[in-house]
Formats: C-alpha cells, structure tokens, sequence
C-alpha cells in the first residue's frame, strides 16, 4: 500500500511540474465597441441562426501562465468570422474560409483553419461560442515580431473563445437563440481570448512518459 501511494504522490508531483513549466499562450480582446457588435440573427426558427462577428482588436497579450507580457501584437485587427449555426450543432458553411489576425508589415500575421464551433450556456442569457483551430501559421515579412503570434503558430492550434450575454428580456438558453424568428435579431457586445492548446501528440507523449515513470518507479521500489 505504501509503494502504491509513493507512486500515485510520484506521478501527481511530475504531472505538476510538467504543467506549471508549460507555456500557455492567451491573448485578449478589447470589449467591443458600438461598431463592432456580435449580432445573432434567425435563419430557420428551431433550427438555424446567423451569428456575425465584426473584427476587432487586440486588448491586453499575455505569455507563459497569463503573466503581463508586452507585445508587438497590441492593436493587432482580427478578422470577421461569420456563418449559420444548426440545432444539430454544425455550422454553414463548413468549412469556413479560416481566421487571421495581424497584418505581414506589422506585428506578422497568424493565420489558422477553423475546424469546428460550439455554442453553449453559460448561464441565463450568457454564451460562450468556441472556435477550434488548427494548421496555425505565424508569417513576419519585415514586420515588428511577435513573441505572442509565433508562440501560438509554434503550437498549431487553439480556440478563439467568444462570451457574450444577452439583452434584458432576450434569449436566455440556446435554444432560445434557435426559436428567434426569421430576420429577427439582437447584438451585443462581446470579450473574447486565444488560447493555445496541446497538439493530441503531445498529450500522447506525455502520457506514455508518465506510464513509462510509474514502471521504473514500481520497479525500484520493488527492489
């Protein structure tokens, strides 16, 4: 029993370690302006809404554990992202055209494939829309570079997250946003991150190095 709980204290002990030296990439959106509204309009009552996502800016950029970083990509625009979103939880058009943000001559431009969306509540009227990318790709042609950028690119995927909330009296769950009528619609202001996430190989590889720990460890002990 004691050789047990000295492995399993092992394992939780390295599994930390290997977290907290982890580069976790976030950058964060200004709140939007009255220009650049997240509008929700209906479609297919029961079944489809449009949701538009005007482009906005970079608001703070964070590195390493969202510790304050300074960084090149501050003021950098991020492209409009808009399509139909289904009951079944699909979206139109699929795939979608991708995501950029930045400009080569400036802070380098990231360009990413948006490989599926999620839209859930989080709450009486709040939502959270999830885009998952992948294929990320930092290009610098003269530009001032970007630590931020190129650490996410380096990663190849990420979510761009989207929270919003609804006006007062509007829909309150998903699938109120579903019901709104046809060409009924509301908008509203919205924050959003980019967030890097672990390659599926990297996960992988950390797993098969806490397998292979726990044998050695197991095998010591036993000695």
């Amino acid at each position: 029993m004691k050789s047990r709980l000295l492995i399993i204290g092992a394992l939780v002990a390295m599994a930390f370690c290997s977290l907290a030296s982890a580069n976790t990439y976030t950058i964060d959106y200004a709140g939007a302006t009255a220009s650049t509204k997240l509008v929700v309009t209906g479609v297919t009552p029961g079944s489809q809404v449009n949701i538009s996502i005007p482009g906005t800016v970079v608001g703070d950029v964070q590195l390493n554990n969202n510790s304050a970083y300074a960084d090149s990509a501050e003021g950098a625009a991020i492209s409009a992202v808009a399509f139909d979103y289904t009951s079944s939880g699909t979206f139109i058009p699929n795939p979608l055209t991708g995501f950029t943000i930045g400009s080569p001559s400036g802070s380098g431009q990231l360009t990413a494939s948006i490989n599926f969306i999620t839209l859930s509540s989080t709450g009486p009227g709040g939502f959270v829309l999830n885009i998952f990318l992948s294929n990320a790709t930092y290009t610098c042609t003269g530009c001032t570079f970007s630590p931020a950028l190129s650490a996410f690119a380096a990663g190849g995927t990420g979510i761009l997250s989207f929270q919003f909330t609804a006006l007062s009296g509007g829909p309150q769950s998903v699938a109120d946003l579903l019901n709104l009528g046809y060409g009924q619609s509301f908008n509203t202001s919205y924050s959003a991150s980019l967030t890097n996430v672990p390659e599926p190989g990297s996960l992988a590889l950390f797993g098969s190095g806490l397998i292979a720990a726990a044998g050695a460890i197991r095998r010591k002990l036993g000695r």
